[in-house]
């Protein structure tokens, strides 16, 4: 095997070339002896440092978690490396009025970018759900005149017991025109007769419902229209009114003893 000298071309070929590297042998007096040797190892040892710091750097705000997958650990160091190396070349073309001032901030510009057409479709998706819901609401606020209000049943007193008053049942109107028996304890003071809290909204605010539902409704108020008996509204002495309105009490009676 024949040894080449670092002085001739093939050497330096091989090593691509040849750089100074100064370093203290014991016999110096004042300076470093000088050496010539491969560069790629001048450059191991001027930018090794560098490599530490890239790593400090990139442990001080990693996006790596805890996976199971390796390629997943490969890639988010791999995003690291690559967000590390665009600051240093943001900071290196940069004046000193910098948008960014730290690495997270910087980072986080860059997420921000990756994602932007994700966030611009959510916004836009919400300002048409935005859009439909204030469009419901006015619509709501348009289908019946009057004043439709669901309250509570006014009470009746208990047979048998002094002082004692239950909540009147009457029968749910739309349920009627559906053919059921059903009972309720709300009503509707503009209506004076009975419904359930579904039945009631049905009633009123057709227009906001949709599907079976609201064909359902349509066709029962246009048989309520032809005053046959079974579609009248038989008003109740029972439904609340305003004037006997009232909160719940929602607190628990003590127990006797």
């Amino acid at each position: 095997m024949t040894i080449r000298e670092g002085s001739t071309i093939e050497a330096q070929r091989l090593v691509h070339g040849l750089a100074m590297l100064r370093r203290w042998v014991g016999n110096e007096v004042l300076t470093r002896t000088k050496f010539q040797v491969p560069a790629t190892i001048v450059a191991y040892n001027t930018f090794m440092n560098a490599v530490d710091r890239m790593d400090q750097l990139r442990s001080t705000n990693i996006t790596q978690r805890r996976e199971k997958r390796l390629h997943m650990t490969m890639w988010t160091m791999v995003l690291d490396l690559a967000v590390q190396n665009a600051y240093c070349v943001y900071l290196a073309s940069t004046s000193s009025n910098r948008q960014h001032k730290t690495l997270s901030t910087f980072k986080q510009a860059v997420a921000e970018q990756l994602v932007q057409d994700w966030l611009d479709k959510q916004k836009e998706k919400k300002k048409n759900n935005s859009g439909t819901a204030n469009e419901m609401n006015q619509n709501l606020g348009s289908i019946e005149g009057g004043n439709h209000m669901l309250v509570r049943n006014k009470p009746r007193k208990v047979e048998g017991a002094e002082g004692d008053s239950k909540t009147q049942d009457i029968g749910c109107y739309l349920c009627k025109l559906r053919g059921f028996e059903a009972k309720s304890i709300y009503g509707c003071i503009e209506c004076q007769v009975a419904f359930h809290p579904e039945c009631f909204t049905a009633y009123h605010y057709q227009d906001a419902l949709k599907g079976n539902t609201k064909v359902l409704v349509e066709m029962l108020k246009v048989s309520e229209r032809c005053k046959h008996e079974r579609f009248r509204k038989k008003k109740s002495k029972y439904v609340g009114s305003m004037s006997h309105f009232e909160l719940p009490d929602q607190r628990k009676p003590k127990k006797k003893g």
